[in-house]
């Protein structure tokens, strides 16, 4: 039988690699002389002389009639011109085909992976990087001013909504805290006093009116102010505007939620060169600032191949509150509320000091003859005759001095904190990247298929069982050459 002899052949460990036929040194033709090992047979040759050389470099082999390959362990000189040849069966190169046709569960492939699975065997450095940045500015919903909102009751509901500026409001304030105690009576007939018919009054950043389409998104841009069915009057006795909201006047029955929705979108920074499981935790951490919420972490497995987050922002004058719903790639999957509003300390002091009660009664009676007259009072216009003696009488039981005070003036570091949605990318890099070790340890797989189609790639598998007519113990070499990673050469 013919021997086929290959000379510096090279090839790597656990590879079905063969050497081109063609390509041999020589060729000896040995006859079987006596029993030999298939797996591991041993040649002796005769060569023309004991210092040929060219033993010295022979390292691989090739029987055509076995149809198998062999690595050249060692080369025995037994004396004269003969030596003896130990060949180890390369069970890779012999079952190359039964390898190839074996269907496995490939865990790593040198061909093509799953690019989002973790590779777990990469080491990842504990020095983040701050390695992208996005900000969408939000000037167009958070003002740089504060806008005021009151809610009173009166004659067109319990919870008649009016948004002032500033200016407005502290002229709105001036002329409450200026009406006659006496008076309040006045209103107290219809709704309490004057304290207990201002249900609310809180200030935030945020204008809903310019964010709303006057009667079409419920409420009128100008209406005069008033606590049941009287009016607040400046100094010169005009009128106090504010926008109303909710309930209407008569004329149109649009209600307004006291809600404005809008989408806000935010560029996600990703790295251009980065398109695989580096893009997730533990590599990357992203972390996102909301206006007066604060910074949050985000799952980077939700923003993975998407460009933008988009942020929903709900304002609720109602609640003075803005609720962030963070959507990407189809679905919402964070819902933060953050409170915008500073709630504002209304204080009524009602009575006079012992000292001056004879004065405020005096007062209280003036107060209550002018009415009957018919005479307006600055501050506040009641119906003519609609204060009763029961003013008279909370001069009497005003000898101390009541104060009732609502709400609170916490949240004032709100106007300090940024005002702008930002995105922030963290990175932990690995010591090494993908392509540096695809080649010699491949890519996360994780599927079922044949190993022809990895052919010319590093595999490794995971409980392979490749299809042999050959020697159990061989089977089990092939199978532990694929579970530990096989080259397909």
């Amino acid at each position: 039988m013919n021997v086929y002899f290959y000379k510096n052949f090279k090839k790597r460990t656990n590879s079905t690699k063969q050497p081109a036929v063609n390509s041999h040194d020589r060729i000896i033709d040995c006859q079987l002389k006596e029993n030999c090992s298939i797996e591991n047979p041993i040649l002796r040759i005769t060569t023309g002389s004991a210092t040929a050389g060219w033993q010295d470099t022979l390292n691989y082999a090739y029987i055509p009639s076995w149809g198998r390959y062999y690595k050249v362990e060692d080369g025995v000189y037994a004396g004269g011109n003969i030596w003896e040849v130990h060949l180890v069966d390369d069970a890779a190169a012999s079952n190359k085909a039964n390898i190839l046709q074996c269907n496995a569960f490939i865990e790593y492939s040198g061909l093509s992976g799953e690019v989002y699975v973790p590779d777990q065997r990469m080491t990842m450095r504990g020095n983040a990087t701050m390695a992208g940045s996005s900000t969408t500015t939000m000037t167009s919903l958070f003002d740089s001013d504060l806008h005021y909102y009151v809610t009173v009751i009166n004659d067109y509901g319990a919870d008649c909504c009016y948004e002032f500026d500033r200016a407005t409001f502290e002229l709105v304030c001036n002329r409450i805290y200026s009406v006659d105690p006496n008076v309040q009576a006045a209103i107290e007939r219809q709704v309490g006093s004057v304290f207990e018919s201002i249900t609310s009054v809180t200030a935030m950043p945020f204008s809903l009116k310019a964010h709303k389409t006057a009667y079409t998104d419920g409420y009128v841009s100008s209406f005069a102010f008033r606590i049941g069915d009287n009016y607040i009057y400046d100094a010169n006795q005009n009128f106090i505007n504010g926008s109303i909201w909710h309930p209407l006047p008569p004329d149109n029955n649009q209600v307004c939620d006291y809600c404005y929705s809008t989408d806000v979108n935010v560029s996600i920074p990703w790295d251009a060169n980065i398109s695989d499981f580096r893009n997730l935790a533990p590599y990357t951490e992203f972390y996102l600032w909301l206006p007066f919420y604060g910074e949050l972490e985000i799952p980077a497995r939700y923003l993975v191949s998407a460009s933008q987050l988009v942020v929903r922002c709900v304002f609720s004058v109602r609640d003075g509150t803005v609720t962030y719903h963070l959507m990407c790639n189809g679905r919402t999957f964070g819902t933060h509320t953050a409170v915008i509003a500073q709630e504002l300390a209304i204080a009524q002091v009602i009575g006079n000091q012992i000292g001056q009660m004879k004065a405020g009664l005096n007062m209280a009676q003036g107060v209550i003859s002018s009415l009957a007259s018919g005479n307006v009072i600055s501050g506040i216009v009641g119906t003519a005759g609609s204060i009763t003696n029961g003013l008279f009488n909370l001069g009497i039981a005003g000898l101390e001095k009541n104060v009732q005070t609502l709400g609170n003036t916490t949240g004032m570091s709100m106007k300090y904190l940024p005002r702008d949605i930002t995105l922030h990318r963290f990175y932990y890099p690995p010591v090494t990247t993908p392509s540096n070790y695809k080649a010699i340890m491949g890519a996360p797989y994780m599927r079922v298929d044949t190993l022809s189609n990895h052919s010319g790639y590093f595999v490794k598998c995971n409980s392979a069982s490749v299809e042999l007519s050959h020697y159990a113990g061989e089977t089990e070499t092939i199978n532990n050459m694929l579970n530990s990673g096989i080259y397909l050469e």
